[in-house]
């Protein structure tokens, strides 16, 4: 079977769908290939300096190149603009010359799923699409606005119609949560019995709990180049060090636990406006963003991982390294329940209480324990990439032949 995953960035050195899961589509057999414009990941988001951190701008591929990467293609085509929005040059010709049995398009609105919505019409594959935006990314989500509001209506005609007309050429919607299967069906268009919730996966290759010697001693060489002690109980945070992150409520956190004298630090990796005072916080080190085959080790030598606002596929890579789990109240639970906890988001208090909880070791490593089990069984990319195997395998089968090729050239190619 041939897959062609269409997506707006392709992030070569971060652990996201778009390097995850074809790496194990791979692995079952299937011929996938990544569509991708030659933008860098995050390129909306500026750092506090107004300059894109140089691990971002590295993540660039050139356009015109195809890499072969874990099994799989990569195909960077030229980004082009139309009302402010990217589109990829050539996408409709490079999906029909690759004539794949699958288009898989990682959002539900806009003009890739528009174009992905065409090349389906010219192949005659079959098409999915996807949505990763939640509330915590969709503020009209959260707000009672009357029906005929000016917002709403805009929302309507840029994106509500757009994602009907492609839904309507679509098997299923994959949501990875609850709230952003909201988004699709409420603001997006898709149809609502082509929702499907399916959540995002790790790549347990890389992100698990320390088993070897080797990994054991990794953890206390970090430790120790980090200035942190075997006894600190170490709460590491991830990504984006931006205000609606929230990463100080973690520092200031950190901070008062120091000074009820406990051997508490923090560790944040990222780029952002924030991280310049995260630097200068008490007890804290900050340190630039770092490949994900990298970010597994930090994690296993960590003991909590904090997030204080805003979801992060970050959470599921730290679970699967074993750390308890602390995060908002206000996003998603499924990834916590039963590893860890949830307070209640801007309330420092909130946060240290169960900061104080964890400073028990036993009880940190039984709920790591439990959250790197649950990776395994709900949340890893090779499960993931089985469900969307059989899903793609029925719909194809139900497929009829393009004009012009040949039934058995078509039935060789699945």
């Amino acid at each position: 079977m041939r897959i062609a995953l269409v997506t707006e960035t392709y992030p070569r050195n971060m652990g996201y769908l778009e390097t995850g899961l074809p790496k194990y589509l791979a692995r079952l057999g299937a011929d996938v290939h990544v569509i991708a414009t030659d933008l860098p990941p995050y390129h909306r988001w500026p750092a506090g300096n107004g300059e894109m951190p140089a691990f971002i701008k590295d993540q660039v591929m050139e356009a015109g190149s195809e890499q072969c990467i874990d099994g799989y293609t990569v195909h960077i085509l030229h980004t082009g603009w139309l009302v402010g929005s990217p589109f990829i040059r050539e996408l409709v010709g490079t999906v029909a010359r690759l004539r794949p049995d699958i288009t898989y398009v990682t959002a539900a609105t806009g003009w890739l799923p528009l174009q992905s919505a065409a090349a389906r019409l010219v192949t005659g594959g079959k098409l999915f699409i996807g949505n990763h935006t939640s509330f915590s990314g969709f503020p009209l989500a959260r707000e009672d606005l009357p029906w005929f509001s000016l917002r709403r209506a805009k929302c309507a005609l840029t994106r509500w119609m757009p994602g009907r007309l492609v839904s309507l050429l679509a098997e299923k919607c994959y949501c990875v949560t609850d709230d952003a299967a909201e988004v699709a069906w409420r603001f997006f268009g898709v149809q609502k019995r082509k929702v499907v919730i399916a959540h995002l996966g790790v790549d347990t290759d890389v992100f698990h709990p320390a088993r070897s010697s080797a990994e054991l001693e990794r953890r206390k060489d970090l430790r120790r180049q980090l200035g942190f002690g075997e006894q600190d109980v170490i709460c590491i945070h991830t990504g984006k060090l931006i205000p609606p992150k929230m990463p100080q409520v973690l520092s200031g956190v950190v901070g008062r636990l120091r000074g009820h004298g406990l051997s508490f630090r923090g560790l944040f990796i990222g780029d952002g406006s924030e991280r310049t005072a995260l630097e200068q916080a008490e007890g804290c080190v900050a340190l630039s963003f770092m490949p994900s085959s990298q970010l597994a080790d930090f994690y296993r030598a960590a003991d909590i991982a904090v997030w204080p606002a805003q979801e992060s596929i970050s959470m599921l890579d730290a679970a699967a390294c074993g750390l308890p789990l602390v995060v908002s109240d206000r996003i998603y639970q499924d990834h916590v329940t039963g590893n860890g906890y949830s307070y209640r988001q801007g309330d420092p208090a909130a946060l240290l209480e169960i900061l104080m909880k964890l400073s028990d070791r036993t009880h940190r490593e039984a709920l790591g324990a439990a959250g790197a089990r649950k990776i395994v069984e709900r949340f890893s990319w090779s499960g993931v990439a089985s469900g969307r195997m059989r899903d793609f395998q029925v719909a194809s089968t139900a497929r009829v032949p393009t004009a012009g090729i040949p039934p058995s050239e078509s039935a060789r190619r699945k």
